[in-house]
């Protein structure tokens, strides 16, 4: 790395400090305009203290709801404690530990309930997020200018930018990763009693934020394994000593899970749900792509090769690391992209399923290969033939301004892929909000309940809800406005339907409207 103590690169350091505010400011732009999704919404039910079965009995015993009525899930249960947000994640939503939802409870006391309050969390480890990846950059690289390439990738990464934004975990995960991997390395280089307990906590915290920092962990255990030999060494002695610690503290999760693992399973089990070969292989290039151009879904395919342009740049940010760099970079590298990415997409390809293709589930993924394309970047613009310098230098500024476009895009937009089940809220609100008196009909269920919620914070009050705990639908008012069916509109659901007379018009996605007729 000595070459980059004679590159000069003081106004490279000015440009990617302007990159950096740039990247703040889409962070903390518009962060009450997206659609407040299920998700969300979901957050918000949990830090009140409230459990699922809590909205059903409540909501569904009414029949006759009201959009203020379902918005008290979103606040404070009366008086709920602290145990009420852990005991309503441990029995309902395990695969979500509770470091994330505990905080932002806190938060949430101190600051309001509203959507830019409980979401602004998620932008403050946001801004944690750079913090350690210019410490995992140094332990890992030694170079000041890798880590400012870095750090300058990620500030307008439209992945990173849209999860900050996000009321989940995913951003306090970031951290965690990033933390407990400088932890790591730094550890193994001073090989002091007191870092290696950093690591240990640093490990435990990402364990208590999301359930696949265990890959994470996988990664970091044969990373020192490989460097060490494969020899119990007093590093290796060291790390299992820390990782056994970390596990030791996680204990009490662990046993959650496995006492609730049939709700853990229910709650994971649509990721088990396989796609047809071509969408698959279509999300896998665009969640890559992501990572540095993001135009939306609309716009998406048409720019295909764009995403096959980055998917190329990638592959070979990932050649010229293994190529040119020490093992010791290298690996870890390739280690924390491999160790997260191939349990997941394994038994997508030999049993079917979705588990590597969710974005959320990728973020290791999406670390290792912002640190392989920052490394490819920085040794090319600092190599000492002019021509090629430009070419790569012409590289980095349009990989940022795919970030700067696709950032500003979506910024303004009232939804995003990201949004997934409740991508069309914004749009079903608006159709409901126009429409002559009318009445939602909706049977329970998770997506259904969800998307209820996060409709709560769209529809105005003249919106009522018929909400029925189970199929067949029966008694639905006569003449009381216009009346539409929302959510999974299932067979027995349509059946009854049909059944009683009325026809099915698709309106918007999840939405139908109910009119009198033979049925469809």
């Amino acid at each position: 790395m000595a070459k980059y103590r004679k590159f000069n690169f003081k106004w490279l350091r000015l440009l990617f400090i302007i990159i950096l505010c740039v990247g703040i400011a889409f962070r903390v732009t518009n962060i009450d305009k997206k659609v407040y999704w299920h998700d969300e919404a979901y957050t918000s039910l949990r830090i009140a203290g409230y459990t699922m079965k809590d909205f059903s009995q409540g909501a569904y015993a009414h029949r006759d709801s009201s959009i203020k009525y379902l918005q008290t899930f979103q606040r404070f249960k009366p008086g709920s404690q602290l145990k009420d947000t852990i005991h309503s994640l441990a029995i309902e939503d395990s695969q979500h530990p509770p470091l994330y939802y505990v905080l932002l409870r806190f938060w949430v006391k101190l600051f309001g309930n509203s959507i830019t309050i409980i979401r602004s969390l998620s932008i403050l480890f946001s801004f944690l997020v750079f913090l350690c990846l210019y410490w995992l950059c140094l332990e890992l690289f030694q170079s000041s200018l890798i880590a400012w390439m870095a750090i300058a990738l990620l500030a307008v990464s439209p992945v990173h930018v849209l999860f900050a934004q996000e009321a989940r975990q995913y951003a306090l995960w970031t951290v965690t990763i990033l933390g407990s991997s400088a932890a790591l390395l730094r550890a193994i280089r001073l090989n002091q009693t007191r870092i290696w307990i950093v690591y240990a906590f640093a490990l435990a915290t990402s364990f208590y934020t999301f359930f696949l920092s265990g890959l994470v962990a996988v990664g970091h255990g044969v990373y020192v394994f490989i460097i060490e030999k494969i020899r119990l060494s007093k590093r290796a002695i060291a790390y299992l000593l820390s990782s056994g610690l970390s596990l030791l503290l996680f204990t009490p999760w662990i046993l959650s899970l496995i006492q609730n693992y049939s709700m853990f399973q229910m709650t994971t089990g649509w990721t088990n749900n396989a796609l047809p070969a071509d969408i698959f292989s279509l999300r896998w290039l665009l969640n890559i792509g992501h990572v540095f151009f993001d135009l939306g879904l609309e716009k998406d395919p048409e720019f295909l090769i764009v995403y096959f342009l980055i998917l190329l740049l990638i592959v070979y940010a990932f050649y010229f690391t293994i190529r040119h760099a020490p093992l010791r970079i290298w690996l870890f590298i390739i280690t924390l992209m491999a160790a997260t990415t191939l349990p997941l997409l394994i038994p997508d390809i030999i049993k079917g399923g979705q588990r590597s293709i969710v974005p959320r589930y990728l973020f290791p993924g999406y670390l290792s290969i912002q640190l392989a394309v920052a490394y490819l970047l920085s040794q090319k613009i600092s190599q000492s033939r002019l021509l090629s310098r430009r070419i790569w230098q012409a590289i980095a500024t349009l990989l940022i301004l795919a970030g700067i476009i696709s950032c500003t895009l979506s910024s303004h937009a009232n939804t995003w892929w990201i949004k997934e089940i409740s991508y069309s809220n914004p749009q079903v609100a608006s159709f409901l909000n126009k429409a002559n008196n009318p009445l939602i009909v909706s049977t329970n269920g998770c997506i259904n309940n969800g998307n209820l919620l996060s409709l709560s914070y769209l529809l105005e009050p003249k919106v009522r809800l018929r909400l029925v705990d189970i199929a067949p639908l029966k008694e639905i008012p006569q003449n009381s406005g216009d009346i539409f069916i929302y959510g999974d509109c299932t067979e027995p659901v349509r059946d009854s339907l049909i059944k009683n007379k009325y026809k099915i018009e698709p309106i918007l996605p999840y939405l139908w409207q109910l009119k009198p007729g033979k049925g469809n």
